[in-house]
């Protein structure tokens, strides 16, 4: 192994470190918030459920991309290939559709308030929310499954002669046509990021301009924590379009497992989850607090030492 493969093996290590840590700090942070309620708030439900996706997400999408650069052969090994890539594709699919909810959910808070269909999903979205999320749950786990279905068929088929080589080519050829199935699981959630990202940022556009024409008074005591979460949604579709970048240049081989291509690739797909929760974290003054607190516990801890 030469150095730079370690280097990179090193930055890959980090990453999956920091996702972790990132997303099981909002997660902490958000359930010691919902012990103070009643009832756990409809958004924080939703950090709550995308952190745990991202958290799988990130387990399952190291430990596939170590395996396949430590041990490249394990494409030869039927069930361990399509378990791993079981479980990245049921992670990827379920933070996707979750992202999308979070953004739809930003959005119905977003637009102003007139009687209309869009009013009556305003007022219903905290309700139906758990309901959101466990449709994702349900959708993420079977169609998982079903695109592993498609596939497998053509695994039990194989000769029996077929030498690993062939073996290894064909489940290679398998893989292309996983990521392909991948792509049109996460093709709605990632339109409905763009459409709920594009008409939150002309709704804040509106909110701006009626605030200077009333000579900067506030239209709306929101419009504050509306650009915050415009900015988050604007971060969520750029961090998306980057994954589905990378996701089709690996499904079109254009760079060999162990490249330097095939690395970099392999840095954006597991720096997503720390991504996100910076700016889940940047996006809710509560997570931002408790991080000012631990930072400041932890400075003060120092200088006593």
């Amino acid at each position: 192994m030469d150095d730079s493969l370690k280097t990179f093996l090193a930055i890959f290590l980090l990453e999956t470190v920091t996702g972790l840590s990132s997303s099981i700090f909002t997660i902490i942070s958000l359930s010691l918030a919902g012990f103070q309620r009643t009832n756990i708030v409809p958004l924080n439900m939703i950090l709550m459920s995308l952190n745990i996706s991202n958290v799988f997400f990130t387990v399952s999408n190291a430990t596939f991309l170590f395996i396949t650069i430590l041990w490249p052969y394990f494409y030869s090994v039927s069930f361990l290939f399509y378990f791993l890539f079981y479980m990245a594709t049921c992670t990827t699919t379920s933070s996707a559709w979750l992202t999308a909810i979070l953004c739809f959910f930003y959005f119905m808070k977003i637009i102003p308030s007139r009687p209309g269909v869009l009013m009556d999903m305003k007022n219903k979205i905290g309700a139906i929310v758990w309901k959101l999320i466990l449709m994702v749950g349900i959708f993420s786990l079977g169609g998982s499954f079903l695109s592993m279905l498609i596939s497998l068929p053509k695994l039990n088929e194989r000769n029996s002669t077929m030498n690993d080589i062939e073996i290894l080519e064909e489940n290679i050829k398998q893989q292309k046509k996983l990521i392909n199935i991948i792509m049109m699981l996460n093709y709605l959630p990632l339109i409905t990021v763009v459409v709920t990202t594009v008409a939150s940022t002309w709704i804040l556009k509106v909110y701006d301009g009626q605030m200077k024409k009333n000579s900067g008074t506030l239209v709306n005591t929101n419009v504050k924590g509306y650009r915050k979460a415009v900015h988050t949604m604007i971060g969520f579709l750029i961090f998306y379009v980057l994954l589905s970048i990378t996701v089709i240049i690996i499904s079109l081989d254009i760079f060999v497992s162990r490249s330097v291509g095939f690395c970099i690739c392999s840095m954006v797909l597991l720096s997503f989850p720390t991504g996100q929760s910076t700016l889940l974290i940047y996006s809710n003054s509560g997570l931002k607090q408790i991080l000012r607190k631990l930072f400041t516990l932890f400075t003060c801890r120092n200088s006593r030492e």
